[in-house]
């Protein structure tokens, strides 16, 4: 069983990987980690395409959001071959793709609290917009997470 289990949001940005080599440097070989790649995207509208014939014309967008998810989890599957080449076996990596029902913040937090995780490892954010949403997310993980290692590298 491992003794130190890491939690990393990932939002598919260049930034990420600054959160995944930090992993690499500091567990990178051991055998006692697992690695969970976390991810929570907004649920597609749930509509009815039978109902009225105008609805039909949505058909197309809801097809481009399925797509999209499909890439997003090729995107996370991305993200564990990069660490696998880089010291972790595949057995050690985890990927939790989940549907949101809740604010990004409040999912990881309740990620963290059931997944029994002991370190959670957050991306930076350079720009200024990015700063500002980013922080809130950061903040509540921050106020609300016990006996957690919260990490952000820069």
């Amino acid at each position: 069983m491992a003794t130190v289990k890491v939690l990393v949001p990932y939002n598919f940005s260049v930034h990420d990987f600054k959160a995944f080599d930090f992993i690499v440097n500091m567990l990178a070989g051991r055998r006692d980690a697992a690695v969970s790649i976390f991810n929570a995207y907004p649920p597609a509208p749930l509509i009815d395409l039978t109902s009225n014939p105008e609805l039909s014309k949505m058909k197309g967008g809801l097809l481009l959001l399925s797509e999209e998810l499909k890439r997003k989890r090729e995107g996370l599957e991305i993200a564990k071959q990069y660490l696998t080449t880089r010291g972790f076996s595949a057995d050690q990596i985890d990927i939790v793709f989940k549907k949101r029902e809740k604010t990004i913040a409040e999912e990881i937090i309740d990620a963290v609290i059931k997944g029994r995780y002991n370190i959670v490892v957050l991306t930076p954010t350079p720009g200024k917009v990015s700063r500002l949403f980013a922080k809130s997310v950061h903040d509540k993980i921050l106020s609300t997470v016990k006996d957690v290692t919260v990490c952000i590298p820069t």
